[in-house]
């Protein structure tokens, strides 16, 4: 089981490695440097709103789908009708819920007319992610994989004809940045679609409205649980627009620096999508998911500790390396946020755990907490620090989170020794954050500072690896293995 989840593991990282970052970095960084941080800001906060009710769109089908799935290993076409139908009938809700609560918080018409594309982008995107929960639940991750990048390989393609040739004759804005990634989301779904359901009829009459209260009320915990976390992942851009003056300039602010660590949180997000159906499996199973909760907890953060550090080290060199201005800002903000993606790291691994394991009802407890924390420190701190205030709110309330489901974890899978494992890796990176502050600030060479720090944090991996997951066993368990 070891051996499936690695290799489908970097095929996954491979293909969102090539993908994700040149779009993250290659397009979307380059329409905010186009268009600038206020008209920027105003796209981000509409999105980040739209992103805050989310759940509605899924009510958590698709997490329930790819342990339902997982488990029995099967395509049951009537229940897929069913959840098809409901996700359509979700998606209606979720506009007229989106529109009233827009309007009723003093969005203007401008406003209001953007909103309408980004909230089609997003019932587009959970459609796709909800016939991704098909596949990988079926553990054909390879075509998982493939989807999980279509959609933002089909806008490079186009984005990038705008930008970089005269072939399509539009203005760049964050209007034509919408609807370039409409097209494309349109596109993924009609092949999702085909994928998951071209072999069966969706007709309407065939559904079971009986069926789908049923699914409604399984999939209520993981809705709940969606809600919390969006809420708080999301809602710092919408209280910077809505509580500062000029709110929307600080809201693209935060979007420089955000966008940094939305792509790492993408990479923490691959394991999980991963993790999730085969820890559902192996948990049903009954075997034993300390050891692939071992090697994710290495593996992923260990390299967020790494990146914290760097980010600690080297902020404005990064932030003036993508941006063309409010370089002094965003450098204070680098360091902070991308705290974030270690705790972030931690709740990938073992929120999924959780989820897995059925352990709702405490990680809806402990997410609503966080979101209380979240709300409360944002109405605190954004009046006074403005965008260094919500980032404080951010770094608190996931480290809070964290730290509950790893103590949640061991609870139930008795792995309350990974506190101390994951203790070392603080300390030790710690320790190269601080010996490499001293060496710049003595005016040593920043390139032999960041191989050096490189160098000896891959050594410790190395023996890190060797020493408590025992690699070499593993390994030869691997290359015997014949049958998964």
């Amino acid at each position: 089981m070891q051996k499936k989840f690695l290799l489908n593991l970097f095929f996954l990282l491979f293909v969102n490695l090539l993908i994700k970052p040149f779009w993250i970095f290659g397009i979307d960084r380059v329409v905010q440097n186009m268009v600038g941080s206020e008209e920027y800001g105003f796209y981000f906060a509409i999105l980040s709103f739209s992103l805050l009710f989310n759940f509605l769109l899924d009510i958590g089908l698709t997490n329930y789908n790819n342990r339902k799935v997982a488990y029995d290993f099967q395509f049951n076409e009537d229940y897929a009708r069913d959840v098809f139908w409901l996700k359509f009938l979700l998606s209606l809700f979720y506009v007229v819920l989106v529109f009233v609560l827009a309007f009723s918080i003093g969005y203007t018409w401008k406003q209001m007319g953007l909103l309408f594309w980004v909230a089609l982008n997003q019932i587009l995107a959970s459609f796709i992610t909800f016939f991704r929960s098909f596949i990988s639940g079926m553990q054909r991750f390879v075509v998982d994989s493939i989807f999980s990048v279509l959609d933002k390989a089909l806008v490079i393609l186009f984005m990038g004809l705008l930008l970089w040739t005269n072939w399509i004759p539009l203005e760049v804005s964050v209007y034509t940045f919408v609807y370039v990634q409409t097209f494309s989301l349109l596109l993924v779904f009609l092949a999702g679609f085909y994928f998951t359901y071209g072999h069966i009829s969706i007709s309407f009459h065939k559904i079971s409205f009986a069926r789908i209260k049923s699914y409604i009320k399984e999939g209520l915990p993981f809705a709940l649980l969606a809600l919390w976390m969006n809420l708080y992942t999301r809602i710092d851009a919408v209280m910077l627009e809505r509580l500062l003056p000029g709110g929307e300039y600080s809201a693209g602010v935060y979007a420089m620096v955000f966008r940094i660590l939305d792509a790492f949180n993408m990479f923490a997000a691959l394991f999980g999508v991963i993790l999730l159906p085969l820890l559902s499996r192996m948990i049903a199973s009954h075997q034993d998911v300390r050891e692939v909760l071992k090697s994710s907890t290495f593996i992923l953060v260990s390299f967020a500790a790494f990146i914290w550090i760097l980010s600690a080290l080297w902020p404005s060199q990064a932030i003036d390396w993508l941006y063309h201005h409010d370089v002094s800002l965003a450098s204070s903000l680098l360091p902070i946020l991308m705290g974030d993606f270690f705790f972030v790291a931690l709740i990938y691994i073992f929120g999924t755990y959780l989820t897995a394991a059925g352990r709702l009802y405490w990680l809806n407890i402990v997410t609503f907490a966080a979101l209380v924390l979240n709300v409360l420190l944002n109405m605190w701190l954004i009046p006074h620090f403005d965008v260094l205030g919500a980032a404080l709110a951010s770094l608190s309330t996931q480290a809070f989170s964290a730290l509950m489901m790893v103590w949640l974890s061991g609870k139930y899978a008795r792995t309350y020794s990974f506190f101390k494992w994951i203790g070392i890796i603080v300390v030790f990176f710690g320790v190269m954050g601080l010996i490499g502050k001293e060496l710049l600030l003595w005016g040593l060479n920043e390139i032999f500072v960041g191989i050096s720090i490189s160098v000896l944090s891959l050594a410790f991996e190395a023996a890190f690896f060797m020493y408590h997951l025992k690699a070499g066993r593993l390994l030869w368990s691997f290359i015997k293995e014949r049958k998964i």
